[in-house]
């Protein structure tokens, strides 16, 4: 067996490669983007401290979930300008435009971005990728973007088969053993 002592440097070599894995996947905006296509937390996640992380500023991560959005816009949006208004057309009444629901009309993808983005969050339960059917017609970039970003989950399947419940039985301690032996080897070599 190991003595304490005889572990610990591999252990700091480990949390090191940790800390470097972290670093370089915090600053991959697919993560940012997933929480910001949370319609619960939105840009509300781009707290000080994120942004001290992602070594930006708020304008900027915007600007860049704005452009990786351009990348999914579809035919949705016209190049032409909206035709005017016949000089026929009937004048809503007074009680008519009190009760009517104002709707924004989105144009372009900067505009679909900008309301998404100031609209209150959603409460707690709402379930994103259901969030996101269901305003499909109102976002559609960003619901097309929210399927991508959203609907694959991550696994940990690797970690659950070897240190699940059911694997229980298969850690010996010879392969652990071996393992930790790798693992220190691999580390000094990467050190």
């Amino acid at each position: 067996m190991y003595d304490a002592q005889e572990l610990i440097p591999a252990a700091t070599l480990m949390i090191a490669k940790l800390r470097e894995y972290f670093n370089a996947a915090v600053k991959k905006p697919v993560y940012v983007f997933s929480t910001m296509l949370d319609p619960r937390m939105k840009a509300d996640v781009l707290t000080n401290s994120v942004l001290d992380i992602l070594n930006m500023d708020k304008a900027t991560v915007i600007q860049t979930f704005q452009d990786t959005a351009e990348g999914f816009v579809g035919s949705h949006y016209k190049e032409t300008e909206p035709s005017p208004k016949k000089d026929d057309e009937r004048r809503p009444s007074i009680s008519s435009a009190l009760f009517k629901k104002k709707k924004i009309k989105i144009t372009c993808l900067r505009e679909e971005v900008a309301a998404y983005l100031d609209s209150e969050c959603e409460e707690e339960a709402c379930v994103p990728l259901t969030y996101w059917k269901c305003n499909s017609k109102k976002f559609p970039t960003l619901a097309r973007m929210a399927h991508t970003y959203l609907a694959a989950s991550a696994s940990s399947t690797p970690c659950e088969r070897a240190f699940g419940w059911s694997a229980h039985s298969r850690l010996q301690p010879k392969p652990i053993e071996s393992d930790v032996t790798r693992v220190n080897h691999l580390f000094t070599e990467l050190a």
